[in-house]
């Protein structure tokens, strides 16, 4: 449209970068501002950049001032009206005006700002209605609704409004079914693309330019089908994805008026989240089982129903591939048990039983019931646990070494300076996914090692027959003493350096709030009534130590724990029955957990009952050990003299052997000037009983041969 030539006209227009929006508007004495009309073909997109210019004919009554300010609003808004909010651009405007609402417009095309104003680099994130609403001559006072009474014009914003699945029903797939993406919006285009990616990654970052490795194979950067409106402009849809990690996602738009889809800055607009539901972590409840004995194996997470299935599966074996649907487990029955745990469910099996020592991996399907059949339907990994010689890990193992060519060691490390695609690296892996059992490889299973547990195979001296309580007893009579594998009585995986197992001595400290400056704390209000620690790193709490007041006696007599699991889950301990705390205020009392400690990296203490007042202030009890990360040459010679000694005076048998060997020859690098460690790696004694038949036999031979060979006495 051009601008018509008039006395006393002027021009506000509103540009995106690609078009220009002249809009006519005549002005009187007082002027009057009329509606704009729009070009139709208005280019102005969710996330893409456009600049809001006013102009106005130079021998207008008023012309443009410096201290004219614009907000850009909902269509919806009345101009001026009082509490309608204009004095307050929409939460959805980024850019320079969003920044410094009182920014003033800069010289437009005319060059001159009495004829032009512009406020260029402006973004809005969310498609729907907009405009503009103007305050004259005002500067900085320009700060109250009924200022801004003047609408410049009204302009549409393409893109997503919402997503749904394919019944415009709320989008909550479950891991490892087939669901859909219908997106409903404003003059959408089947050039338009959308990527789910995980939400610790905004709309825009670079990890947006690809999809979650937990998504498999999909389409989604092909066009969407015409969805549930009929007509593609309104509402688009994506079939037949599939999610195999529980969770929340993003799913991020990129404009068709976008240049390209190329890069994650293109898919900057959030259409919406996406939560999948499915197991979230596993449990073995105690901890410790036996190999053939019965153990409990738990899976909790959200969506779960008594139609889904588990198996047990090797290692190194992956869920939804061939060999994911053979059952492992003994014993392990169709339907597990199902309970709620407030937000989540458990899925309980019971006496299930593992002949082998080994780490193995939970395969879920869910819903499905006795369909669940083949192996793509077990694709969703619910976690990993290990089982060595009757001891129930579910922690990764540490950093350690792996043998190279038989001689020599090297360490099994994170590449520090690797970096994923999506812009995780190691330590992401190893606060998210330790084990990287549950998300697809993009690259940390090569550059991961420690993290992932994909150093090249070395043989396990925790691979054994004998009980490693009767090890870690016979360590201990050695002298001096070798101490038991760090770990190991705890109920976590050994752990590694320089080829060897490493050592460890423990001990319980009281540890007062205000003595880490890293711990974050807060005390009880109305709202949250509890105390709460937040600790920088997983700690192992015993329990607390308590005191209440002495000068009052004020003092707590009971409380309730609960503990954070993950970053976001709280669970309540000892089966939500209170502990008792103080019976007077004047002496403390340790309360520690009947039920064991807890692996945390936060805790909620909330009083129950009390005398006077809940009075109460708290210290933790943490287990604390101290690492033997550097021993000696002639300390680790003796530890592997030690260990061998045992290992063969045990009878065990395993992977020993194979271990002892590959430390004798590492010993070379001890610093044992070229000399290795003279230990014997010989392998376990064979202890033969011989039979009641052996033994009459061997008499009757000895009284029988006595006289031929002269033997004064018949006795043998």
């Amino acid at each position: 449209m051009r601008p018509q030539s008039s006395s006393r006209g002027a021009v506000f227009s509103l540009i995106p970068w690609q078009s220009a929006l002249i809009i006519l508007i005549s002005a009187v004495t007082p002027i009057v501002l009329s509606q704009p009309t729009l070009a139709p073909a208005a280019a102005y997109a969710a996330g893409l950049p456009f600049k809001v210019e006013l102009r106005i004919a130079s021998d207008a009554a008023e012309v443009l001032s410096h201290e004219d300010r614009i907000r850009v609003v909902d269509a919806s808004v009345v101009c001026g009206s009082v509490g309608s909010g204009t004095s307050q651009s929409s939460t959805r405007l980024r850019g320079s005006l969003a920044e410094d609402p009182h920014r003033p417009g800069e010289a437009g095309r005319a060059g001159a700002t009495e004829l032009s104003l512009s406020w260029p680099d402006l973004r809005l994130m969310q498609a729907g209605n907009y405009q503009v609403c103007l305050c004259r001559n005002r500067g900085a006072s320009c700060v109250t609704d009924v200022l801004f009474a003047q609408s410049v014009g009204v302009f549409m914003v393409s893109g997503p409004t919402s997503i749904s699945n394919g019944a415009s029903s709320a989008l909550s797939p479950t891991a490892g079914r087939m669901f859909n993406i219908q997106v409903q919006g404003l003059s959408l285009s089947s050039r338009d693309r959308l990527h789910v990616v995980d939400q610790q990654f905004a709309c825009g970052s670079t990890a947006a330019a690809q999809n979650s490795a937990s998504l498999m194979e999909s389409g989604l950067d092909l066009p969407g089908h015409i969805g549930m409106t009929g007509n593609g402009l309104s509402s688009q849809v994506w079939s037949s994805l599939v999610l195999v990690l529980p969770g929340a996602y993003n799913v991020c738009w990129c404009s068709s008026l976008s240049a390209t889809c190329a890069s994650g800055g293109n898919f900057n607009v959030l259409a919406g989240v996406i939560t999948v539901l499915g197991p979230l972590r596993l449990e073995v409840p105690g901890g410790n089982v036996s190999i053939g004995a019965d153990f409990t194996l738990s899976v909790v997470g959200t969506g779960l129903s008594q139609g889904d299935r588990i198996r047990l599966i090797p290692g190194h074996l992956s869920c939804g591939l061939p060999g994911a649907s053979v059952v492992l487990a003994t014993a392990l029955t169709n339907t597990g048990v199902l309970t709620a745990r407030g937000s989540e469910q458990e899925l309980q099996w019971r006496r299930l039983q593992l002949s082998t020592g080994m780490v193995y991996k939970v395969c879920w399907c869910a819903m499905l019931a006795e369909d669940c059949a083949s192996d793509f339907d077990f694709i969703v990994n619910a976690g990993s646990f290990r089982v060595v010689d009757g001891l129930v890990m579910t922690s990764p193992p540490a950093v350690g070494v792996v043998a190279v060519d038989g001689n020599q060691s090297v360490p099994c490390v994170d590449e520090l300076s690797w970096q994923s695609s999506y812009g995780a690296n190691c330590a992401w892996f190893a606060e998210n996914d330790p084990g990287c059992t549950k998300t697809a490889d993009i690259g940390q299973l090569e550059h991961c090692n420690s993290t992932c547990q994909t150093c090249p195979a070395r043989a396990d001296p925790l691979v054994t027959s004998c009980s490693l309580g009767a090890l870690c007893a016979c360590f201990e009579g050695c002298s001096p003493s070798v101490p038991c594998p760090v770990g190991v009585m705890g109920g976590n995986p050994a752990r590694w350096a320089n080829g060897s197992l490493l050592t460890e001595e423990c001990y319980e400290e009281v540890i007062a709030v205000n003595s880490s400056s890293a711990w974050k704390t807060s005390r009880p209000t109305n709202e949250t009534p509890w105390h709460e620690w937040q600790l920088p790193a997983i700690e192992e709490i015993h329990g607390f130590e308590l005191h209440g007041d002495a000068t009052s006696e004020n003092h707590t007599t009971t409380f309730s724990v609960q503990v954070l699991l993950g970053n976001h889950s709280w669970r309540t301990v000892e089966d939500s029955r209170p502990l008792a705390a103080n019976w007077d205020g004047h002496h403390s009392v340790r309360a520690l957990f009947a039920s064991g400690p807890v692996q945390t990296r936060g805790l909620r203490l909330e009083p129950r009952d009390f005398a006077g007042s809940p009075t109460l202030s708290a210290a933790l009890v943490v287990r604390r050990c101290t690492i033997n990360t550097a021993p000696s040459p002639d300390w680790r010679c003796h530890a592997l003299k030690c260990q061998a000694f045992c290992y063969r005076q045990l009878g065990c048998t395993g992977q020993w052997f194979e271990y002892c060997q590959d430390q004798k020859q590492a010993s070379l690098a001890w610093e044992f000037n070229a000399a290795t460690c003279d230990v014997d790696c010989s392998p376990a004694y064979r202890r033969c009983r011989p039979s009641f038949f052996f033994l009459l036999t061997l008499l009757l031979a000895c009284v029988c041969l006595a006289p031929k060979l002269r033997i004064a006495s018949p006795r043998c």
